[in-house]
């Protein structure tokens, strides 16, 4: 038996896309020039083949022939399916323990099995399981398919230490209350208050806080707005958070006092609460640190909720506030397990670790992974700028 060139062996060229309608992968197309290949989204397209033809001929001279196409597929990356970012609540001052599902990455190596492409092997580190601190770690995962190919995606996971507080409420209970909590929203914490606004006229009628959340932000009125006063506002600086709240009521809630860790208290104030009679002001906050805060934190606000309540004379106010708490901790490393690897060569070993910190902290490590670590142990110390320390062992075998 003896088949047409290239051999066997042979470099077999990469196949470009070209003309031919797919239906099935694995199929044939163009007149049997081109292979039907799925990519990670299960997408087809005619990939360029070439053609072996094989002829087996026997004792008397009888001739078989019959043909096979080599597709040879450009490497392609594993590719992550959309993996959601994590929220949890402190277990003790030093965070919680996370259990995450690993993500999901399809393999888009061999393109030509009818069922699809397969999926490709996932690991993480932080690993699950892992006790993540008080704040927000970055997860880096990587994706290896059956052919080394790598692709890296990486998840968020934010541990926090919050405490609610009781509606503070006005009197008036003639109406429909409508209750609001946007706790979901500010994730705990992870993305800051920047700016407070209320619309204002005998009381206030609706209270608006943007969250930051990386380059957009997120608000949203709740209750009434087109008071005669207008919306008075408070803009944090960037760095700056509220410390402390007070609220002044009535009836109906009347102003909002804000004061932050670098300016004094600052009110956002109804004409009720200008020239009316006297209200009641009550600070809203912590009395104490729940038992997840860590020693010598603060707190900061981070989100509020309240109720609003609408009446045919007098339209759409605010009723009652509550307010959501954070204790934020110092940034806090994620180190690997001493690692145990033998020396390929007299020289040591190549050693590859990954390092996770929270907060996006910046930080550096004596040995750079991937270093050349010499047969015996070393000890990696890595240290937080302005920060903790941490240390773990890398010892490479003869």
């Amino acid at each position: 038996m003896a088949c047409s060139s290239p051999p066997s062996g042979s470099l077999f060229p990469v196949g470009e896309p070209t003309l031919g309608t797919c239906t099935t992968a694995g199929a044939s197309t163009a007149s049997g020039t081109a292979t039907c290949v799925a990519d990670a989204d299960g997408m087809l397209a005619a990939i360029e083949s070439t053609v072996v033809t094989c002829t087996a001929t026997d004792a008397f001279g009888n001739k078989a022939t019959r043909s096979f196409t080599v597709t040879v597929v450009k490497p392609t990356p594993p590719v992550f399916m959309p993996i959601a970012d994590l929220v949890v609540d402190a277990e003790d001052p030093s965070g919680a323990v996370v259990t995450y599902a690993l993500p999901t990455a399809m393999d888009a190596m061999s393109p030509t099995n009818a069922t699809g492409p397969g999926t490709a092997t996932v690991s993480c580190f932080p690993t699950t399981g892992s006790k993540f601190a008080i704040g927000t770690t970055v997860v880096l995962c990587t994706a290896s398919d059956a052919e080394g190919i790598q692709a890296t995606a990486t998840f968020t996971v934010t541990v926090t230490c919050t405490w609610t507080s009781p509606l503070v409420s006005g009197t008036a209970t003639a109406g429909t209350i409508a209750p609001f909590d946007e706790t979901a929203l500010a994730a705990g914490g992870l993305y800051p208050i920047t700016r407070v606004q209320v619309d204002a006229g005998e009381y206030l009628n609706a209270i608006r806080v943007t969250y930051q959340q990386g380059s957009a932000a997120a608000a949203s009125w709740n209750g009434g707005l087109g008071g005669s006063l207008g919306t008075p506002e408070v803009v944090l600086e960037p760095g700056e958070v509220i410390t402390r709240v007070l609220v002044g009521h009535d009836s109906y809630i009347a102003s909002l006092g804000l004061e932050t860790n670098t300016r004094a208290l600052r009110t956002l104030a109804s004409s009720r609460a200008q020239s009316g009679p006297a209200i009641t002001t009550t600070p809203i906050g912590p009395t104490s640190p729940p038992t997840c805060a860590p020693p010598g934190s603060n707190a900061r606000l981070v989100a509020v909720k309240g109720q609003t309540i609408a009446t045919a004379n007098t339209g759409t106010m605010l009723l009652a506030l509550g307010f959501v708490w954070a204790w934020d901790a110092p940034a806090t490393l994620i180190l690997p397990d001493d690692i145990y690897v033998e020396a390929p060569s007299a020289s040591g070993a190549n050693v590859e670790f990954m390092v996770a910190v929270t907060n996006d902290a910046a930080f550096n490590c004596s040995s750079e992974s991937g270093s050349l670590f010499p047969v015996g142990n070393t000890t990696v110390t890595c240290q937080i700028a302005g920060g903790a320390s941490a240390t773990f062992i890398v010892a490479v075998g003869e």
